[in-house]
């Protein structure tokens, strides 16, 4: 974080203002023109296995955006952004992510088999 805010003040100093260029990306255009309704229409709200759930409230409290009620675990479809981290967080994988359609989970693990580094863009 240190470096990444070195680097930013750089670029203010010596006013530097040119405009980055962020690869495009492999995903079909209308998840990437429409990220809300992509991600929405290809991927399912988390679903809690009650059977499974000890009702820890991890999930709840690792929502970023609070999606999750700590009382009744019942997720907001309004408010949730599908990034699972209440799915990663869970200690009794009781939480679960699907895609809408079986066939994308093919075509994603396809897409993630060759790992990336990540890329700083100032």
């Amino acid at each position: 974080m240190r470096i990444f805010g070195e680097n930013i003040q750089k670029k203010i100093d010596t006013k530097n203002f040119t405009q980055i260029s962020v690869p495009k990306s492999v995903l079909p255009k209308f998840i990437t023109e429409f990220p809300d309704s992509g991600t929405r229409f290809l991927i399912r709200q988390p679903q809690v296995k009650k059977s499974v759930c000890n009702a820890c409230g991890a999930c709840a409290r690792k929502c970023p955006v609070g999606a999750i009620d700590l009382n009744t675990l019942e997720i907001s479809e309004q408010k949730c952004l599908r990034c699972y981290a209440c799915v990663k967080v869970c200690p009794k994988s009781a939480s679960i992510a699907e895609f809408c359609w079986p066939v994308l989970r093919a075509v994603f693990r396809h897409m993630g088999i060759k790992r990336k580094e990540n890329e700083t863009f100032l």
